[in-house]
């Protein structure tokens, strides 16, 4: 798909991957929308280039009017990326169940009201794109983020069901699959000292596999820093090959990623 002219929102824009492949978007010459909680925030990541739309995707109505208000400053809407998400640290003691629905809420019914938002609009046109940002971590569980995890799994499972459903529409959905991306404002806590000194000696590696394409379509590997992971997820977000998103179990790339992950949290 030709970035440059795109109509393209992206939520949880205002840290983060969001905020950098929303700025990635707009450097590529696309009409960008973004949307988060955080006016503030939003309003320093869009400077004068973007779309400003403040909302809270786990409150449904809210939501479908913030897809109204972005199709009406674009134009139109040519792509959805659903990037919204959270994090905290699961610990079995004392155990926390309202942490689970709280992602749940976010992470997965985050991305449903957002796609009730556009999936409607885009079938009545015929055409449109919606991304998916999920995570490795919905493949291969990982201890202390049980609860993200959990979500992650469920947004993934969602979206290869509607990838089915919608593509004789002329809908495509995709799936991005990044690693931990290094966004400390993102988290109540910080990941375990393992996983941050391993991303500190792995950051160059990746940085070279990028540049020089050798990773699966651009996507970001475990422990990216978020200037790497825009451009990778831009591309990886709009283009056609990534369409299919197989489970690590049939694929190398993904399977050695995944175990980049896991080895840092368990030894």
């Amino acid at each position: 798909m030709e970035i440059s002219g795109a109509r393209i929102w992206v939520t949880g824009a205002s840290t983060g991957i969001g905020a950098a492949l929303a700025t990635e978007l707009a450097d590529r010459g696309a009409r960008v929308a973004i949307s988060a909680r955080n006016a503030e925030q939003l309003a320093e990541v869009a400077g004068s280039r973007m779309v400003v739309v403040p909302v809270d995707v786990t409150d449904r109505a809210a939501t479908v009017a913030a897809g109204e208000r972005v199709r009406e400053a674009l134009g139109g809407l040519d792509v959805a990326v659903l990037n919204a998400g959270t994090w905290s640290s699961f610990h079995v003691e004392p155990w926390d169940s309202q942490l689970f629905a709280d992602h749940l809420q976010v992470n997965v019914m985050g991305a449903v009201h957002t796609m009730e938002a556009v999936v409607p609009q885009m079938l009545a046109a015929g055409r449109g794109r919606v991304v998916g940002v999920a995570s490795v971590a919905g493949y291969r569980g990982l201890p202390r983020s049980e609860a993200y995890n959990a979500g992650k799994a469920a947004l993934i499972n969602l979206l290869e069901g509607l990838r089915g459903s919608l593509a004789p529409r002329g809908v495509v959905v995709q799936i991005v699959n990044p690693g931990f991306v290094t966004t400390p404002a993102d988290r109540p806590e910080p990941l375990p000292d393992a996983v941050q000194g391993r991303g500190r000696r792995r950051r160059s590696h990746h940085r070279r596999r990028n540049r020089q394409g050798q990773g699966r379509g651009g996507l970001p590997g475990a422990d990216d820093d978020r200037d790497e992971a825009g451009p990778a997820a831009a591309g990886a977000a709009l283009d056609p090959a990534h369409r299919r998103t197989r489970p690590p179990g049939r694929d190398q790339e993904a399977q050695r990623r995944v175990a980049a992950v896991r080895s840092t949290v368990i030894r």
